[in-house]
C-alpha cells in the first residue's frame, strides 16, 4: 500500500471520509512515536477527540465491517457497535476468529456474546496451523474478492505494468490468476515477448507452472467438438532461451533443459495426445543452442510425429528447426541431421502399409525445401549415405 493512502490519525485524514485501499491506524504507528496510543494518558486523550468519534461512527454506520485479529474487548469500540445496535444500523459486521475443534463449547459462547452486537462470527480452525492459519484464509479472501470485483481490463493494465517491471508484485499477479483463466492467458501471452523474463522463473516454478502434469488434455465442448489448448508455459520458456543466447547463462540452460526433459518424460510415458503442445515443444527445442540439445530427443519427435493428430503444424515446425541444425556449426549437427532425416524417412506407423516411398520422399521434400535449396550437395550426401 503506497505512504500516501496510509494515515496515522484523524488529523491527517481530515474531514474527507476513507476511501478503497486506504488505512488509518488509530492507534498510530512505530514510525512515528508522536503518534502511538501506547498507554492509558494518551488512549483517554485519543478516545476523547471529537474528530475520531465522528469518523469512527460514519465507519460503523456508511460499511460493511469485517473484524480481523481483534478481540473487541475495548470499551469505546463497543460502545460504538452497542449504540449502533440501539439505532438498529443495517450494516453488516463479521469477526473472523480461530478456534480449535475442542473448543466448540468456547465458540458458542463467543458467537451468542457478539449476537448481541449484531456481529457474525466466520471461525476457521486452528488445529493445523495454529494462528498461521488465518493468513491462508485471508489470502483465500483476497484470491475470491479479487476474481469478484476486477474488471478484465484493470487485470491486463495490471499485468502490463508487471511485465514490464524487473521486480514485479508477484503476489498481486498470481492471487488473481486463480481464478481468472482469460487473464491468465494473457499474462503467458505477455510473457512470450516479457523483457525480464528470467525475474517470473523463480516464481512459475515456486508455483508449479511448470509441472507437466498440468499439461492440457484435449477435452469436449457443449457442441461435442474437440478443444485442444498448448502447454501454456512453452512460449515463456522459448523467450527464456532467446534472452539466454544473449547473455549465456549457464545455471539457466540447465535449468530450461530439467523443464523440458520432464515434460518429454511425461508425455511419452502418459501417452498424451496434443498436437499443439508437441509442435510447441519441437519449436522450443530447436530454438536452444545446438549444444543443448538431446539426441535422446529425437526419440521425442519420433513419438509425436506417430500420433494420432494431425501433424502438419508439428512437421513445419519440425522443418525450421533442422534448418537452424544444418546451419549449425556444431560438430554433431549433422549427425543429428542425419538421425532426424532417417526418421522423417520411415512410414509412420499411422501411414497406411501400401505407402510407397516416392510419397513419402515427395512430403520431405515439400516441407525440407527451404533449406535444402540452397544445401543441395549436402542434401545428396546425406540420401547417398542412407541408400
Amino acid at each position: 500500500m503506497s505512504p500516501a493512502n496510509v494515515y496515522n490519525s484523524k488529523t491527517e485524514l481530515g474531514d474527507s471520509a476513507l476511501k478503497n485501499c486506504e488505512m488509518m491506524h488509530i492507534h498510530g504507528t512505530i514510525k512515528n512515536r508522536d503518534s502511538l496510543v501506547f498507554d492509558l494518558p494518551s488512549y483517554f486523550k485519543n478516545y476523547n477527540d471529537t474528530q475520531l468519534k465522528s469518523f469512527l461512527a460514519s465507519v460503523f454506520s456508511d460499511n460493511t465491517i469485517l473484524f480481523i485479529g481483534y478481540g473487541l474487548a475495548e470499551f469505546e469500540i463497543l460502545e460504538f457497535l452497542f449504540n449502533q445496535k440501539q439505532g438498529e444500523s443495517t450494516q453488516s459486521k463479521f469477526l473472523l476468529n480461530g478456534y480449535y475443534s475442542s473448543d466448540s463449547d468456547y465458540y458458542e459462547l463467543e458467537q451468542s456474546y457478539y449476537e448481541s452486537m449484531r456481529i457474525t462470527v466466520i471461525p476457521f480452525c486452528f488445529d493445523e496451523r495454529g494462528y498461521d492459519q488465518l493468513g491462508e484464509v485471508v489470502k483465500r479472501w483476497v484470491s475470491i474478492l479479487h476474481r469478484v470485483t476486477t474488471s478484465l481490463a484493470v487485470s491486463v493494465r495490471e499485468i502490463d505494468e508487471a511485465i514490464s517491471e524487473p521486480e514485479p508484485d508477484f503476489l498481486k499477479i498470481f492471487l488473481m490468476l486463480e481464478y481468472k483463466a482469460t487473464a491468465r492467458k494473457y499474462l503467458f501471452a505477455k510473457l512470450f515477448n516479457a523483457p525480464y523474463p528470467f525475474v517470473w522463473f523463480d516464481e512459475l516454478e515456486t508455483r508449479e507452472y511448470f509441472d507437466p502434469n498440468g499439461m492440457p488434455e484435449p477435452t469436449k465442448n457443449d457442441e461435442g467438438e474437440t478443444i485442444i489448448e498448448e502447454w501454456e508455459v512453452i512460449g515463456y520458456l522459448i523467450n527464456c532461451t532467446q534472452k539466454n543466447i544473449e547473455i549465456k547463462d549457464e545455471s539457466s540452460w540447465e535449468r530450461i533443459v530439467k523443464v523440458i526433459d520432464e515434460a518429454i518424460n511425461h508425455i511419452t510415458t502418459t501417452h498424451l495426445d496434443n498436437y499443439k503442445t508437441d509442435s510447441g515443444m519441437v519449436e522450443l527445442i530447436f530454438y536452444l543452442p545446438f549444444s543443448k540439445i538431446k539426441s535422446d530427443w529425437i526419440a521425442y519427435i519420433e513419438y509425436s510425429l506417430n500420433t494420432k493428430s494431425d501433424n502438419t503444424l508439428l512437421s513445419n515446425k519440425l522443418t525450421h528447426g533442422l534448418e537452424k541444425v544444418l546451419l549449425s556449426q556444431h560438430e554433431n549437427a549433422k549427425a543429428f541431421l542425419l538421425k532426424v532425416i532417417k526418421l522423417l524417412l520411415q512410414p509412420s506407423q499411422k501411414w497406411m502399409k501400401i505407402v510407397i516411398p516416392i510419397i513419402i520422399l515427395e512430403w520431405i521434400a515439400m516441407h525440407l525445401n527451404n533449406f535444402f535449396r540452397n544445401t543441395r550437395s549436402s542434401y545428396q550426401k546425406y540420401l547417398r549415405k542412407m541408400v
